[in-house]
């Protein structure tokens, strides 16, 4: 059991670290089943609580690219997983925004696309 503490520490301080960005990311919203309601992307006003949205995924993307789990080497692949799930909703929940389309990878995680020893489903390497 001593073993697992430390990383049971570290998994409460990344889950303290994401609920700050789901916050922000997903407002809680007033569900009839359980579930978070589908609401479809707007066509943006720009207007300054939008622009902090954009702000708000932009860190979150930066986030996670960070590897706050502290994945291993060998974990290679869970993080490329984490990062591109990451985007995927990233674009689908600002599509309007070019600011979301065009934000590159920081270059660790790059390099980590770019050095995987196996290939991960979905994964493509854009030079």
């Amino acid at each position: 059991m001593g073993d697992l503490s430390p990383a049971h520490m570290q998994a409460r301080a990344v889950l303290r670290g994401m609920d700050k960005h789901m916050k922000i990311l997903f407002p809680s919203q007033p569900s009839h089943n359980g579930q978070p309601p589908l609401v479809p992307p707007r066509v943006p006003t720009f207007s300054q609580n939008e622009r902090a949205l954009v702000g708000a995924w932009k860190a979150y993307l930066k986030w996670e690219e960070g590897n706050p789990l502290e994945l291993d080497e060998k974990d290679k692949g869970v993080l490329i997983q984490r990062v591109q799930a990451v985007y995927r909703k990233a674009v689908i929940r600002m599509r309007y925004f070019t600011e979301v389309w065009s934000v590159k990878p920081v270059s660790t995680t790059r390099q980590l696309l770019l050095t995987a020893h196996h290939q991960v489903p979905g994964v493509r390497l854009d030079k």
